[in-house]
């Protein structure tokens, strides 16, 4: 049992290294939250502000059906500005951002007004820019009501009820209980983050652990100990793996936490009223072991190989973009996709997350995602061992 010995050695320097317990501590409980209630609220306002601005909008031909033009001047309360263009301009001005969107009409929108005819409208916009986006958005909806209320005043002009204009009348409303928009984007983004924490809770472990001791020549005096080899590669794969999950479970703590403690900062994530189960918060700490497990075992296999600290954060660079890309997938990704995506390293326990969070429960996608990472953790341990047992591997300088 000397790897207990080695694990508390190591696990106890950890402890004592104030930027370690930044890492696996203070981040992931305060400033993660932190920086989402921030992130939350200034998308808020942004949007809030959005839909106030006064949107820029370019007409082509409206002047030709003065009917519809009539009808489609906007009040203080649309907060849009119509200005008169022409087609040949248009888009470029929406492109060099001169305006926001334009409502374009055909060739023989005159013809067509006088004969009482649907006129056909464009309304362009340009996707890559928020501001247009948006304001394309809102002239569309303007448009739509416009629309709705010029069939109505047409049937009571002919001497029909207006509501046959109107069929039915849409309303939407929430269901409580289950969430609202905060929850959605949580997630998007905690699945990403949290297997994110749950890698980079063990680097500066790792990294340390091996690479570290080469660099400060304390290695060798470790290696002449009683302790076995096998041992102290035990011992320091459970240091690493254990910063890995606590900083993985506290990461995951810390995006909970917003939700029960009634903030005015954490407010645009408590819509809803989300509550979570423990089956949920089971799943979500399920398949954050064995991740741990898998990622401190590739991170020491790195520490082993690596001359030294900074060859060390040099090989870390491409796995930990690796680590990203694929939990970034997820962001992507419908949540109740195929089982057979469990199986994708990262990807897999980043969606039982995803699923976790939207109250979707697979068992089978569940058990997937875990027993892959189980066996990807086994794989990375037994790795990191075989290298730890290389005398030209662990002696290297």
């Amino acid at each position: 049992m000397s790897w207990k010995v080695v694990f508390a050695k190591e696990f106890t320097e950890v402890m004592r290294d104030k930027r370690m317990r930044f890492q696996i501590f203070i981040s992931p409980l305060i400033i993660t939250p932190l920086i989402l209630a921030g992130i939350g609220t200034m998308a808020k306002r942004e949007a809030k502000e959005s839909q106030a601005r006064t949107a820029i909008v370019s007409t082509v031909r409206l002047e030709t059906a003065p009917k519809l033009a009539a009808a489609l001047q906007p009040t203080i309360k649309d907060a849009m500005r119509f200005v008169p263009s022409n087609e040949a301009s248009v888009e470029n001005d929406i492109r060099s951002r001169k305006i926001d969107a334009a409502i374009v009409l055909p060739e023989d929108a005159a013809e067509r007004e006088e004969n009482d005819q649907t006129i056909p409208v464009q309304v362009r916009f340009d996707m890559s820019n928020e501001d247009s986006r948006v304001s394309g958005n809102k002239v569309s909806d303007f448009l739509k009501q416009r629309s709705e209320n010029i069939g109505a005043e047409r049937l009571m002009e002919a001497g029909f009820s207006q509501q046959l204009a109107k069929p039915i009348d849409v309303g939407d409303v929430p269901v409580k209980g289950n969430g609202g928009r905060g929850v959605l984007m949580m997630s998007m983004m905690l699945p990403y983050m949290l297997v994110l924490y749950a890698v980079i809770g063990g680097l500066f472990v790792a990294n340390d652990s091996v690479a570290g001791e080469k660099e400060r020549g304390t290695l060798e005096s470790l290696l002449v100990t009683p302790i076995s080899r096998e041992e102290l590669a035990r011992g320091k794969f459970a240091a690493v793996a254990a910063a890995a999950l606590v900083s993985g479970i506290l990461s995951l703590v810390g995006m909970l936490w917003p939700f029960y403690v009634k903030l005015s900062a954490f407010s645009w994530m408590t819509e809803g009223g989300a509550a979570f189960t423990g089956f949920q918060i089971a799943s979500m700490a399920l398949v954050l072991v064995p991740l741990s497990a898998m990622g401190a075992g590739i991170l020491l296999t790195i520490s082993t190989i690596a001359r030294n600290q900074k060859e060390a954060q040099t090989w870390l660079g491409p796995v930990m973009m690796v680590v990203s890309v694929l939990s970034m997938m997820s962001m992507m990704m419908r949540p109740n996709t195929s089982v057979f995506v469990a199986a994708v390293p990262m990807l897999g326990p980043a969606l039982v997350l995803k699923q976790a969070l939207q109250s979707i429960i697979n068992p089978v996608f569940i058990g997937i995602a875990a027993g892959t990472s189980v066996v990807y953790a086994v794989l990375a341990v037994l790795l990191a061992a075989r290298m730890f047992m290389k005398e030209s591997v662990l002696l290297r300088t």
